[in-house]
């Protein structure tokens, strides 16, 4: 049995978008809630502005939890870079259920 959500299967994906203003990018509550996901089985999709720390991280969920992740390096502040992620990933967010916000 999964552990750590409520509806383990209303979130088998989600996106996570990692602080702009942190150097440390995607790490601390975000990697943090990455990790709670991914250790209920849900699948995810993550944003960050530096895409070495994702790939460390996608590699890292993936092979512990046996999820999909999906990753994209994208500034959160920069519209345009939202907008190309939303248009270049339409498929992928038709499965999203919950999203969780933690830039700024």
């Amino acid at each position: 049995m999964r552990r750590g959500l409520a509806d383990p299967d209303a979130a088998r994906a989600f996106l996570a978008a990692a602080d702009a203003h942190d150097p440390s990018a995607f790490a601390g509550i975000g990697q943090a809630t990455a990790r709670k996901f991914a250790a209920a089985g849900a699948d995810l999709i993550l944003l960050a502005r530096r895409s070495d720390r994702l790939e460390a991280l996608k590699r890292a969920l993936a092979t512990e939890f046996k999820i999909k992740v999906t990753i994209a390096a994208v500034d959160v502040q920069q519209a345009a870079q939202i907008e190309k992620f939303v248009i270049e990933n339409r498929e992928v967010l038709k499965s999203v259920d919950v999203l969780v916000n933690n830039a700024g």
